[in-house]
């Protein structure tokens, strides 16, 4: 099996073979476009998964502050004239000399624990926005990569297509005009000495 050999006897050949390489190779980027693309779409779908997550996150955090404020004000109506800060640090502390009965202590110690539970739900719904808007941004950085590796590849496209075709265009035209022509002329005078 013989493989073919580039043409370097002739200079004219020579370019117009280059001329269909490099358009050949200049098709390399535009299929990394092609994957950048595919790559972007998915990006953009992520990235719009992500802002409805934090939208949804900041609404879940608006709702636990609420029922927090309402819990606080609830207490507050329950035990009159005694201050939500006196009757935590009164559960905190246990002490039996204040004002309190024990069924009211309890009722209160219920009620703080609710509001903490809604205070750790609020940070554990915060740490997860945070994280989330963490990702949001290093997707939105991953993708203006992309897009901007996809407009210098299209750009290196466009000119190696257009280098190989006018390279391999001007060595097709000077090689019939400067060597084929000649070629031809001499074949039809051997082709009539021939016959005469």
């Amino acid at each position: 099996m013989k493989f073919p050999e580039i043409p370097t006897d002739n200079l004219y050949k020579f370019m117009a073979i280059s001329g269909i390489t490099i358009v050949i190779i200049s098709l390399l980027p535009f299929y990394h476009v092609h994957v950048a693309t595919i790559d972007t779409i998915r990006l953009g779908g992520e990235i719009q998964k992500l802002d409805e997550q934090a939208i949804w996150i900041t609404e879940d955090v608006e709702k636990l502050k609420e029922e927090t404020d309402k819990l606080k004000k609830e207490v507050d109506k329950k035990l009159g004239h005694i201050s939500f800060k006196e009757i935590e640090e009164v559960v905190r502390a246990q002490k039996p000399d204040s004002e309190m009965t024990k069924e009211q202590v309890e009722k209160v110690e219920d009620e703080l624990n609710k509001i903490e539970l809604k205070a750790s739900e609020i940070t554990n719904a915060i740490r997860k926005h945070k994280t989330l808007s963490i990702e949001l941004k290093m997707k939105l950085n991953e993708q203006t990569y992309l897009n901007r590796v996809m407009r210098i590849e299209s750009i290196l496209f466009l000119i190696g297509a257009l280098v190989g075709f006018l390279l391999s265009l001007t060595g097709f035209m000077l090689w019939y005009r400067k060597v084929q022509i000649l070629q031809d002329r001499i074949i039809q005078k051997k082709a009539k000495y021939k016959e005469t």
